[in-house]
C-alpha cells in the first residue's frame, strides 16, 4: 500500500456549516485508519503563504474564494508494522 498527501482547509467557509481545526483533521485521519507520518499548517499572511507551527484556528475565515490556512499531511495505511516503525522513529532524538 502507498501513501497519501492530502491538504485540508483549516478555515471556516462562508458556504459550509462546518470547520475543522488541524487537531480535528489529524484525529479524523487516524480514526479512518491512517498513520499521520508528517503534518504542517500553512497560513496566508500579508507576505504570502508560510509555515505556521503555532497556528490558532479560532476566528480564521476564508480569504475570498480560498482557505486562508491549510493542513498538509502525509498519511500511510496504519498497519501494525508501520505503527511500530513510527513509534521507534518518534523515540529517536
Amino acid at each position: 500500500m502507498g501513501r497519501s498527501r492530502p491538504s485540508a482547509s483549516c478555515a471556516a467557509s462562508p458556504a459550509a456549516c462546518w470547520s475543522l481545526s488541524p487537531d480535528d483533521w489529524l484525529a479524523l485521519f487516524e480514526r479512518a485508519g491512517f498513520l499521520v507520518f508528517e503534518h504542517e499548517v500553512y497560513a496566508l499572511g500579508a507576505d504570502g503563504w508560510h509555515a505556521a507551527p503555532a497556528f490558532e484556528p479560532s476566528g480564521v475565515r476564508f480569504a475570498g474564494e480560498h482557505a486562508s490556512a491549510v493542513l498538509c499531511a502525509e498519511l500511510h495505511p496504519a498497519t501494525l508494522g508501520k505503527r511500530a516503525r513510527e513509534a521507534l522513529r518518534r523515540l529517536r532524538p
